[in-house]
C-alpha cells in the first residue's frame, strides 16, 4: 500500500487493532473531486469505519451538486413557448437552446415570424400547435435540428412560403405540418422519415423536392414517406422523390372534389409503394427508376387514378400496379 507516494509500513496493510497513525492523501472520486483526511490515532477498525462515513459523505455532497447543476443547465437549454405573452411577434428562440417545448397547450400566441437557431435539437410535440405565424419561418445556419415533434406546427404557418428544412432533420412527426401554406417544400437530409399526415392539408403546396445529395450513392439513401403523409395537397404538380425507398398507403391521396393533375412524379430509387399513393389525382409523367419494386395488392397502388405518360426503367405488371 502507499501512502502518499510511499510505501506504508506492512502493519499499517494489515488493519489490526492495535492503534496506529493513519494517513491518507489524495482521493479521487469520478475523477473529479479530491478530499484530504487529517491525521488522527484510531484503532484499525474504528478507522475503516470512520473512513467509509466520511467518503460516503463526499459522494452525497459531489452528487447532489452534479444532480443540482445538470438540473439547472438543463432548465437553461429548454425554451416553453407557454411563458411568452400573447403577441410577442418577431420571436426568435434564445441561442443555447437545445429543446422547444410547450407545457401548456392551451396558450394562446401569434408570432409575426419565427427563427430556430443552430443550436436546437429538438422541437417537441404540440409546441406551437395552432400558433398563427404570419411571417416567416426560418432556420440558423448550420443547423442541428433533428427532430420535429407530432402537431409542432399543425394548423401554424399562414403565410404562403417556400421552404428548406435543415440537413440534419430526419424525422417528421405524425402531422407536424399539416394545414399549414408551404409553397414549395425541400428536404435535405438524406435518411428522412415524413410521419403520417406530416404535411396533409396543404393546400397550397406546388412543389416537392427530396434533394439529391451529391457524393451519397443509392444505397445510402433511405427516405420513407408515411401514411397520407402529403394527402389532399390539391396544388401539388411537381413531385421529385430522389432516394425515397417507401412510400406509404395513400401519400398523396386526393379526396377533395376536383381534378388534380400531377405534371411530373419521380421516385427513381423507390422499393415500395403502398396502396392508392396517388388515389384521385392524374399523372402527366410518372418516372420510376428501381429494378425491384413491390406494389401493394389490396387496393391497387395507382387506382382511382389516370397516368399519360409512364417512363419506366423497369418491367411492371397490371395485376401489380392496379392500372
Amino acid at each position: 500500500m502507499k501512502v502518499r507516494g510511499r510505501t506504508a509500513p506492512s502493519t499499517v496493510s494489515r488493519f489490526d487493532n492495535s492503534a496506529f497513525m493513519c494517513r491518507v492523501g489524495l482521493l479521487s472520486v469520478k475523477g473529479s473531486v479530491r478530499v484530504f483526511m487529517c491525521r488522527g490515532d484510531y484503532p484499525g477498525a474504528e478507522c475503516r469505519k470512520r473512513w467509509a462515513w466520511f467518503a460516503g459523505r463526499v459522494c452525497n455532497v459531489f452528487y447532489k451538486q452534479m444532480d443540482r447543476f445538470a438540473n439547472e443547465e438543463t432548465a437553461m437549454n429548454v425554451f416553453d413557448v407557454s411563458e411568452l405573452p400573447e403577441r410577442p411577434g418577431d420571436v426568435r428562440v434564445p441561442e443555447g437552446v437545445t429543446r422547444v417545448v410547450r407545457s401548456d397547450r392551451e396558450s394562446r400566441h401569434e408570432f409575426q415570424s419565427l427563427h430556430i437557431p443552430a443550436s436546437v435539437r429538438e422541437i417537441g410535440d404540440n409546441a406551437f400547435y395552432q400558433i398563427p405565424i404570419t411571417g416567416q419561418l426560418t432556420f440558423a445556419p448550420a443547423s442541428q435540428l433533428r427532430r420535429v415533434g407530432n402537431s409542432a406546427f399543425r394548423y401554424t404557418i399562414q403565410n404562403q412560403m417556400a421552404i428548406v428544412f435543415p440537413v440534419t432533420l430526419h424525422e417528421f412527426g405524425d402531422s407536424s405540418f399539416f394545414a399549414c401554406e408551404f409553397t414549395s417544400i425541400e428536404i435535405p437530409n438524406t435518411r428522412a422519415r415524413i410521419g403520417e399526415r406530416a404535411f396533409g392539408m396543404n393546400m397550397e403546396l406546388v412543389n416537392l423536392t427530396f434533394t439529391d445529395t451529391p457524393g451519397v450513392t443509392n444505397n445510402d439513401y433511405d427516405r420513407r414517406i408515411g401514411r397520407a403523409a402529403f394527402g389532399n395537397s390539391r396544388q401539388l404538380r411537381r413531385i421529385d422523390a430522389t432516394g425515397v425507398k417507401v412510400v406509404d398507403d395513400l401519400a398523396f391521396d386526393q379526396r377533395i372534389i376536383g381534378d388534380v393533375v400531377i405534371e411530373l412524379a419521380k421516385f427513381v430509387h423507390c422499393v415500395y409503394f403502398g396502396q392508392l399513393v396517388f388515389g384521385g389525382k392524374t399523372l402527366n409523367r410518372l418516372e420510376l427508376g428501381g429494378r425491384d419494386i413491390t406494389f401493394d395488392r389490396r387496393g391497387g397502388t395507382f387506382s382511382e387514378m389516370r397516368i399519360v405518360d409512364r417512363v419506366l426503367y423497369n418491367k411492371l405488371y397490371s395485376d401489380d400496379t392496379g392500372y
